[in-house]
Order: structure tokens, then C-alpha cells, then sequence
């Protein structure tokens, strides 16, 4: 009897090994779609000092998204006179050659808010344009920045995707006609309102909230405010909670939400709670401030803050959240900043 309880123990263990390992063999061929456009982008710097780089909310995302090893799939349009073709030759858009890529200028130096403007506008993404094989995402990702994702469009990602990520900027953006500044109008007044169940997870800056009745829309999905600063806040149906910001020296905000996002939706790839994934989504959010354009990673991003701070955070801070970026990760190099010693996993420092 004591011999066939060992095996059985044994057995117990085993399939529990297995199932461990069937899970992160899941993670890591776990694959986002991630919708919207490539731009260029001219930005005017508080100092007055204007740079030109890639834009769009597709390049804050896949960059972050292929630096912690996970896949995804673009599905994005651009002019031929698209300037960035090798930096997006991993995730390549559609080139529409009768079209102009999506360009904006940014002016950071006219307030408190930036002044966006378009300058040129690619063309819409149809349903079609989602290959008809391009099935069983784990998350979408609706980041357009230009009206160009079309509400067919985004019902296409929801029937292809288990969760969809949607920054409400692809919802409630206008455009002037006479001079292509960028507004907002009320979620309640577009056609995208009837779409709140098909959405996971709704992602919105502090000024974009004040376009959304935050306690009508969380009855119908989870909603999500970034803070800048000061973190981020989760609506859900039944509670909400607030996840603090990690520290960083404001260079350029362009795309800080988008790397939010990205964080967010890796962290849920990797199988972790809301609550954690968040806390993922900010420490990115906060890197990408600190850099013009599209941020590079390096081991010195690891080392922000100082993790006995009780006014300052670090990814030291949580092993238990960022190490699964490593454990189950078979491209862990490709993001060395994300790298645990062993001895770490003894510290369990909850959030």
C-alpha cells in the first residue's frame, strides 16, 4: 500500500509537471494581432527642438512585444513614401501605393497638453484586410491612431482573438477638416459604443476619460485610465484599484499608453492576474518617457529606483511578476533588463 501512494504521488507529480510545461510551451506560442497604422512623426520637444521618427501606436507595441519574446502579427497600412521600412521589417505594413503614410506633428510647447495635428492619412483597415487563416489570437490589440480601424474591422479582431485590447483614441479621435488638429467626442456618440461587450480591456489617458461615463462603461467592460505619474486606476464591474507609477525623467511622452498596453497585454499572455499585468504595463509605460521615439532596452533599466524605496519602484522590487518574462521566455536574452538571479525567487515582496 505505501509503495502504490508513493506511485501515485509520483504520478500526481508528473501530470502536474506536465501541465506546468503544457502551459508555458501555451505562453510562449501565444501570438498577438495588433491593428493599426505605422506613421511618421514630427515632434516638437518642450525645448522647441523638433526630431522626426517612427510613429504609431503598432511600433510602441511590437517593440516591446518582440523584446520580451513574444509573437504577434501587424496587419497595418502605409504610404510608398513610407520612411521606415527596414526599422519595420520584422512586423512589414501594407504598402498602398496611391496612398500617403499617416503623418502627424506633435507640439508639446503650447501648454499643458499637446497640440496634435494630421498631417496626411493612410487608408482605413477593412475586416479584409485580416487574412481569413489568421485565427486563434490570444489578444487583440486596436491601437489606430487615425480613425483607420473601421467598426467591422474591430468586431474582425473579437472573432479571432480570445481577449481584445482597444485604446479608446482608435474610438473617439476627430479630425478637423480645415486643419487636421486632432479632437475627441463622446464614446456615447460614435458606433463603437455597441461594441463595449466585445471589448476585454478599455485603455484611456485622464483626459480621454472625461469622454466616457467611466461607471456606465465598467458594467460592460474593464475599463483602464493611465495617470502619467501617477500610475494607472482599473475600473472593473464589481471593484476598482489603482497601481502606482514606477519613476521616470519625462523626455518625450509620445507613446507612453501604447507601451502601457503592450506591458499590460504581455503580462496577460505571460498568465498573470490584472493586478500584475498592470504593474507590467506601467514600469514600460515609464521607460518609453524617458527616451525620443520608439525606446531601446538595456540592463541599466532594471536598476531604476531603488527597491527598498517606499516612494520609488523597481522590476527588483517584483520577481515574481517580471520573472516569468524569463522562466518561460526562450528568447530571455533578446531583453537582458528582464533577467533574475535565482536567489531573487526567495524575495516575495506582494504588491
Amino acid at each position: 500500500m505505501v509503495g502504490g501512494g508513493v506511485r501515485s504521488h509520483q504520478n500526481e507529480q508528473q501530470q502536474d509537471d506536465d501541465e506546468n510545461e503544457e502551459e508555458e510551451a501555451g505562453a510562449r506560442g501565444a501570438r498577438a494581432l495588433v491593428v493599426g497604422h505605422y506613421c511618421h512623426d514630427l515632434i516638437r520637444l518642450h525645448a522647441g527642438r523638433e526630431v522626426e521618427s517612427l510613429g504609431g501606436s503598432v511600433s510602441y507595441v511590437t517593440n516591446i512585444l518582440d523584446a520580451l519574446g513574444l509573437h504577434s502579427t501587424v496587419i497595418s497600412k502605409v504610404g510608398s513614401d513610407f520612411s521606415y521600412a527596414s526599422a519595420t521589417a520584422s512586423h512589414p505594413p501594407t504598402v498602398v501605393d496611391a496612398a500617403k503614410t499617416t503623418r502627424f506633428y506633435a507640439d508639446f510647447t503650447a501648454g499643458k497638453d499637446r497640440v496634435l495635428r494630421i498631417l496626411d492619412t493612410c487608408d482605413p483597415i477593412h475586416p479584409s484586410d485580416i487574412p481569413s487563416d489568421l485565427t486563434d489570437h490570444a489578444i487583440g490589440l486596436a491601437v489606430g491612431v487615425a480613425r483607420e480601424i473601421l467598426p467591422e474591422t474591430l468586431r474582425r479582431m473579437a472573432e479571432v482573438s480570445k481577449l481584445v485590447m482597444v485604446d479608446i483614441q482608435a474610438l473617439i479621435r476627430t479630425v478637423d477638416p480645415m486643419d487636421g488638429t486632432v479632437g475627441l467626442r463622446n464614446l456615447c456618440e460614435t458606433v463603437f459604443y455597441d461594441f463595449l461587450e466585445e471589448i476585454s480591456f478599455l485603455k484611456a489617458s485622464t483626459l480621454e476619460a472625461a469622454y466616457l461615463d467611466v461607471e456606465e462603461v465598467r458594467q460592460r467592460t474593464c475599463v483602464i485610465i493611465t495617470e502619467g505619474k501617477n500610475g494607472c486606476r482599473v475600473y472593473e464591474r464589481d471593484r476598482e484599484f489603482h497601481v502606482p507609477a514606477f519613476p521616470a525623467q519625462e523626455v518625450d511622452p509620445t507613446g507612453a499608453g501604447d507601451s502601457f498596453l503592450a506591458g499590460f497585454s504581455a503580462g496577460l499572455m505571460r498568465g498573470l492576474s490584472v493586478e500584475d499585468a498592470v504593474l507590467v504595463g506601467n514600469y514600460f509605460g515609464s521607460v518609453t518617457v524617458g527616451q525620443i521615439g520608439v525606446p531601446g532596452f538595456n540592463d541599466e533599466h532594471l536598476q531604476a529606483g531603488s527597491p527598498m524605496s517606499e516612494t520609488s519602484m523597481s522590476p527588483l522590487m517584483f520577481p515574481r511578476i517580471f520573472g516569468c518574462f524569463h522562466t518561460s521566455n526562450p528568447d530571455a536574452d533578446a531583453f537582458p533588463c528582464l533577467r533574475f538571479p535565482e536567489t531573487w525567487w526567495n524575495i516575495e515582496k506582494v504588491f
